[in-house]
């Protein structure tokens, strides 16, 4: 990654994450090609749809390498074993072959974990991956280079050869409080770069924003950046189960399997966020789309499958931070999709012309 800094100066980057609102809304992604964008991929994001328009991409996002072994179904499918529901009722019928396979085959590609809570109960081995995933399609991606948090890789790739370009970067070795001076200021460390540790639990927000900032970048699209937990393109939940009240039993009791960070109802989710929005002084984001979102999740003890709030949070305040670099959400109104926070929300039209 140190070859990397400020290599794109100036550049206008596109990131693009892959929300199902990006198929609903039939946004035609091939139309971004030759617009000058410097393309990132998320890693799940990598599809055989998004494979069909043909867009160029620069850089393939396989910070945690895990994600990659796996597309959002196959993911689903994991998370409901480790929370012992049996998802082929919930689920379209032509998804009941993927799920034998994986139960058949699960000693293949996963060993138990060291710990025993949920999400930790089974770990992938090394060097494998799940037909259909990110990683099996890897190799059309030829032109792209691949950026790796190196202690991940290491864990997830002990033989497996790389046929594109590798960066990678560590980060410190002693999380503390998020300094966000540092956090936009990462070291060069015999040879490498560092970033700051922290406790996020966001991909984004852990490494990809900082590493946007250090490759030199005055602008950056999101597109696609949902901030759900419904999955990514046609792996996602509105393609995969049979409605979104079985996708809501799904989701209900697969809490623990997401994440020990996640909140355990969204009810208390929503409670905690309007007081953190009341407490923080700027009593106005409690109007605000997210704040209203906060308000009817309370009210009726469900949302709309979002993202743990803290993290959204979170997210506005690193978004807000950064110098030197804008930050802008290509935004198609859609029911399980919100603006982000801090930054400016246009359309998919609006970003063309700009």
């Amino acid at each position: 990654m140190q070859r990397l800094e400020g290599f794109h100066k100036g550049d206008r980057a596109l990131v693009f994450m892959g929300g199902p609102s990006v198929l609903k809304k039939r946004v035609d992604i091939s139309r971004l090609a030759g617009k000058g964008f410097t393309v990132f991929l998320e890693s799940k994001a990598l599809t055989e749809r998004f494979l069909d328009w043909g867009l160029p991409v620069d850089y393939y996002l396989m910070f945690y390498p895990d994600k990659a072994k796996s597309n959002s179904f196959q993911m689903v499918v994991l998370q409901a074993l480790l929370s012992k529901l049996d998802l082929k009722p919930l689920v379209h019928p032509e998804r009941h072959a993927q799920i034998d396979y994986m139960l058949s085959h699960l000693d293949s590609y996963l060993s138990p974990g060291k710990q025993n809570i949920t999400h930790k109960r089974l770990m992938w081995n090394a060097d494998v991956f799940l037909p259909g995933s990110p990683f099996e399609l890897l190799p059309k991606l030829q032109q792209a280079r691949l950026i790796a948090y190196q202690p991940a890789l290491k864990t997830a790739v002990s033989k497996q050869i790389f046929e594109q370009e590798m960066h990678t970067f560590d980060t410190d070795e002693s999380p503390g409080d998020l300094s966000l001076e540092g956090y936009y200021k990462p070291l060069i460390k015999d040879g490498r770069l560092v970033l700051q540790s922290s406790r996020l639990t966001n991909s984004a927000a852990i490494a990809l924003y900082p590493l946007l900032k250090f490759m030199g970048f005055s602008k950056v699209y999101f597109l696609g950046s949902d901030m759900s937990m419904l999955g990514t393109m046609e792996h996602a939940a509105p393609f995969t189960f049979l409605s979104m009240s079985d996708y809501r039993q799904f989701f209900d009791r697969a809490r623990r399997a997401f994440g020990t960070h996640f909140p355990s109802s969204d009810r208390r989710d929503a409670l905690e966020d309007l007081q953190s929005r009341f407490l923080s002084g700027d009593v106005l984001t409690l109007f605000s789309p997210q704040g209203r979102d906060s308000f009817l999740a309370l009210l009726s003890g469900q949302a709309n499958y979002r993202r743990p709030r803290s993290e959204l949070r979170m997210a506005k305040r690193l978004l807000m931070a950064a110098q030197g670099i804008e930050f802008v959400n290509v935004f198609e109104p859609y029911s399980y999709a919100l603006p982000t926070e801090g930054v400016r929300n246009i359309s998919f039209e609006q970003m063309l012309l700009e």
